[in-house]
């Protein structure tokens, strides 16, 4: 394949990534981030879809989106979500492919400052230098794919601090967001957080907090000055100390884990779990084997609404149910519980 074709492949993956995005949030009413979606992917690319090196959707996740305004004016939450099947290059000579899932969670921060542009902003950023990186060089193993994610997230970083230069200038008040995103390939996935937006893993009936935020509450409790009910009481409970936009380059944490078979991600804003104080009621939606992941995302969205949906709502639910005749078990990625 030429570079010139390589090259028109990548565009067309991300196009399609936001053309399939953009047509979950219009199922959902959200015409305005999925207006966003549609000029996304008609700027990055106009070409034919056809030459695009993945299969959109994969049958090893099944992905539910929820996203609410809350009792606020403006959405300032922004979550994303693509799986696909990738050509395998470990198996050149054959039609072997590895199943990709990308899901991203945004909550933006300056209300009419535009906190939503900084959201977009970032996932945008993410997912275009994330993905077509990706395609290039199809990694498959962890320290591929860490470096991949890191750039990503820095990259996410650099796009929201250059807006806030532009308009610091200007005297307004300064944009910024948190970021909350899993990469998986195969039965690896990694973990990138900044600020308080939250990665769970449910497995088992056991919901585990995989992020951790950095707030200074969350560093109370941890640190055991304070009590785990006081991160959603705290008069500080929202002083949030990272954040995409504030420096030119972010620390990153990063998280490890090997998925099982039945696995669910959630990715969310505080808008969620500091609705729903109480993790036990997250875990019996995950939990419910007649929902499927869309119906757990509106179950998800309504209990923050019935806590007092004070705070803007977005959140993914994302299961993962490899098919029993694959290998999905990535080269080079020990097992992790």
């Amino acid at each position: 394949m030429s570079g010139m074709s390589s090259c028109s492949s990548q565009d067309t993956a991300v196009a399609l990534a936001y053309l399939r995005h953009a047509q979950t949030l219009l199922a959902m009413n959200q015409t305005r981030c999925a207006t966003a979606l549609l000029e996304q992917a008609t700027a990055w690319r106009q070409a034919r879809f056809a030459e695009a090196p993945l299969h959109l959707p994969c049958r090893c996740w099944s992905v539910g989106v929820g996203l609410d305004t809350g009792q606020r004016s403006v959405n300032e939450d922004y979550p994303f979500a693509v799986t696909f099947d990738m050509p395998d290059v470990r198996q050149v000579q054959s039609q072997e492919r590895t199943t990709v899932g990308i899901f991203a969670v945004a909550d933006g921060m300056g209300g009419h400052a535009h906190g939503d542009v900084a959201a977009t902003c970032a996932v945008h950023t993410f997912i275009e230098t994330l993905l077509p990186r990706l395609l290039v060089c199809r990694a498959t193993v962890f320290h591929e794919l860490r470096a991949l994610l890191t750039e990503g997230v820095q990259a996410a970083n650099r796009a929201v601090y250059a807006r806030n230069r532009q308009v610091g200038a200007d005297g307004r008040k300064l944009m910024g967001t948190t970021l909350t995103t899993a990469l998986c390939v195969g039965s690896l996935a990694l973990i990138a957080n900044v600020g308080d937006s939250r990665t769970y893993l449910f497995r088992q009936g056991v919901l585990s907090q995989l992020s951790s935020d950095h707030s200074y509450v969350f560093d109370q409790v941890a640190a055991g000055r304070l009590a785990p009910d006081q991160l959603y009481t705290h008069p500080r409970r929202n002083e949030i100390y990272r954040c995409l936009g504030e420096t030119e380059e972010v620390a990153v944490d990063l998280f490890r884990r090997q998925l099982l078979a039945g696995d669910c991600l959630l990715l969310c804003s505080d808008g969620l779990w500091e609705m729903v104080p109480d993790p036990s009621q997250l875990a019996a939606v995950l939990a419910s084997p007649q929902l499927s992941p869309t119906q757990m995302a509106q179950r998800l969205v309504q209990l923050a609404l019935a806590g007092g949906g004070r705070d803007n709502i977005g959140l993914i639910v994302a299961r993962y149910q490899p098919d029993p005749c694959g290998n999905e078990c990535v080269p080079g990625a020990a097992p992790h519980p």
